[in-house]
């Protein structure tokens, strides 16, 4: 009859592979980038100019970081209340997205506008505009705005993204450029 002790590892073993695996959960813990890197990462992307709107990932992860750390908001808009964190000039941008973002929801900064800045647009713009916790849809023509009065969330800062495409009747979005801002007050 064996003994069933010598097929139990040693304590001494059991010891140094609890100890790997505490080393392997620390480099992984380790290697992860900071959320404020990401942060500041999105906005470098985003004002030069980025060819591709953010995944749900980057949102949520741009989001949290404003939310963990208010004072970035204050940088990224340089002491605004609010403003345009995607690359535009007087708030056209080209790209047919845009990242907006408001610090202060008690001064008039509840609505956000989209118009067309295609002067040979012919037919509607569709629009989606995206906060972490709403969603609206709508369209403009030549010469309307689309306006979405937006939900008081909390008095932490909200981004809010905009995407901007030429109704078709092809199934593939095509990108259209845009003039967006908020309605009474900054519209940079």
């Amino acid at each position: 009859m064996t003994n069933w002790r010598h097929f139990l590892p040693s304590p001494g073993f059991l010891l140094t592979a609890l100890t790997c695996v505490g080393v392997a959960i620390f480099f992984a813990w380790a290697s992860r980038t900071p959320p404020l890197e990401d942060a500041w990462r999105i906005h470098l992307e985003l004002q030069g100019g980025r060819v591709a709107p953010l995944s749900r990932g980057e949102f949520s992860a741009l989001q949290k970081a404003l939310w963990r750390y208010p004072e970035i908001a204050d940088n990224f808009l340089e002491g605004g209340e609010c403003g345009l964190l995607s690359a535009n000039a007087d708030g056209f941008v080209e790209a047919g997205f845009a990242y907006l973002l408001r610090i202060d929801h008690e001064r008039g900064h509840e609505s956000i506008f989209v118009e067309s800045a295609d002067p040979q647009l012919e037919g509607e713009l569709r629009v989606t505009v995206r906060t972490t916790t709403s969603r609206y849809r709508g369209s403009a023509r030549r010469g309307e705005r689309f306006v979405a009065t937006l939900a008081e969330s909390n008095t932490l800062p909200q981004l809010i993204e905009v995407v901007a495409w030429r109704a078709g009747k092809k199934k593939k979005k095509r990108a259209a450029p845009i003039r967006v801002g908020f309605i009474g007050g900054d519209e940079r």
